[in-house]
């Protein structure tokens, strides 16, 4: 290694592990590879830099010129730039000699973020897919069932230990789902058809012995535990999903976080509030819920037929009757001015209510408002021309 480079692993391993004191290990390891990028990008374009007091504002527009040409997802681009600036800015912030000298960062060095529309999988797919798990009833296949019914995230499955699970008083269940992404932990009651499938993933695991937890540096007993002590990761989850895929002959690519998406848009159309769907799915805001939360067409309109009922039950306007010829019996009760009088108001009412509740075009409301205004001058004119 050039020496300029091992100055700079240096100031690197420092930092990774002062930060390790206080944030969880996926941030050290984002940390950990954003820095080496850049540091590999200096290493090859600016060779005869050998202190990040020496970065200037150049180095890292040719930094982010190199990341977009290397066709990155953008959410990668944006966790790589949002690393590095933390990391340079910290260097500052605690007065180490090789720190960066000035700011290096701008409004608009980071790129955009993807407003991706929620991808549940359809119900056909969800369907089969719950049957195929079931029918293969492994380890991994119940545990996919668990994060589909639970709408847990990937890691926080891996994080359960054989005690998450909870008897409540009434035959009720809760599951203590263990701090996660978002340095919360939270229960979530569960139905019972929902702890069996617990209980059945604790039978299978069998007595796998106690694992080292990384946070605690403690022994300690995980739900999903090979019998040789050792921890399943999270790709063992697509693994199956993609082999499930393929012999299935599934239409859709299912994927751990899209479980959580059909979980969270099932829930949804079942009736469920955001605020309560958020607290099951761990957010901290009902932005991030809306993400997971699909809402198609057939929603809107569903809903906009429910909203309308409720506000012409509220708003209802009684109309007068149209058809009654003069000299009726309703001409008894009224004269013939008057019922003349009744029947143009009683139009001009249907007008209005047809205007307001059946015409969505703005072109078109306006020409009827215009007719109506009509009817109603009408009216005043009748009243005058035969008092």
């Amino acid at each position: 290694m050039e020496p300029q480079a091992s100055q700079l692993r240096e100031t690197q391993r420092r930092y990774l592990q002062t930060i390790a004191l206080s944030f969880r290990p996926n941030t050290v390891i984002n940390s950990r590879a954003a820095t080496n990028a850049f540091i590999r990008y200096l290493g090859s374009e600016h060779p005869q830099l050998s202190s990040f007091s020496q970065v200037h504002r150049s180095h890292i527009e040719g930094w982010l010129r190199h990341l977009a040409n290397r066709q990155l997802q953008r959410s990668t681009r944006r966790n790589f730039v949002i690393k590095l600036r933390v990391f340079l800015e910290t260097l500052q912030a605690w007065g180490w000699p090789d720190a960066p000298r000035v700011p290096l960062f701008r409004q608009g060095d980071l790129p955009p973020e993807d407003r991706t529309l929620p991808r549940p999988l359809s119900r056909d797919t969800d369907e089969a897919l719950r049957g195929d798990l079931q029918r293969r009833g492994g380890l991994i296949h119940k545990a996919l069932l668990l994060l589909r019914t639970t709408g847990m995230r990937s890691q926080e499955l891996m994080d359960l230990k054989v005690h998450s699970l909870r008897q409540l008083p009434g035959n009720q269940w809760a599951l203590h789902v263990p701090l996660g992404k978002l340095h919360s932990e939270r229960v979530i009651p569960v139905d019972p058809a929902t702890a069996r499938l617990f209980q059945d993933i604790l039978e299978l695991r069998g007595q796998a012995p106690p694992v080292t937890e990384l946070e605690t540096g403690r022994p300690d007993h995980f739900l999903l535990a090979r019998p040789t002590g050792r921890r399943f990761n999270r790709s063992i989850l697509r693994y199956h999903l993609v082999k499930i895929e393929r012999e299935a002959g599934l239409k859709e690519h299912p994927t751990p976080h899209r479980l959580r998406h059909s979980f969270a848009t099932e829930m949804l159309r079942a009736g469920m509030g955001l605020p309560v769907l958020m607290k099951l799915l761990g957010h901290r805001t009902i932005g991030m819920t809306l993400r997971y939360a699909e809402v198609t067409g057939a929603d809107v309109q569903r809903a906009y037929a429910e909203a309308l009922a409720k506000i012409q039950g509220k708003y209802d306007i009684p109309l007068l009757p149209l058809a009654q010829p003069v000299g009726s019996r309703f001409d008894r009760d009224l004269s013939a001015k008057d019922f003349v009088l009744a029947q143009l108001r009683a139009a001009a009412t249907a007008m209005e209510a047809f205007r307001r509740d059946h015409v969505p075009q703005p072109l078109a409301k306006k020409h009827l408002q215009r007719l109506v205004e009509r009817v109603h001058r009408l009216v005043t004119d009748f009243d005058a021309a035969v008092s």
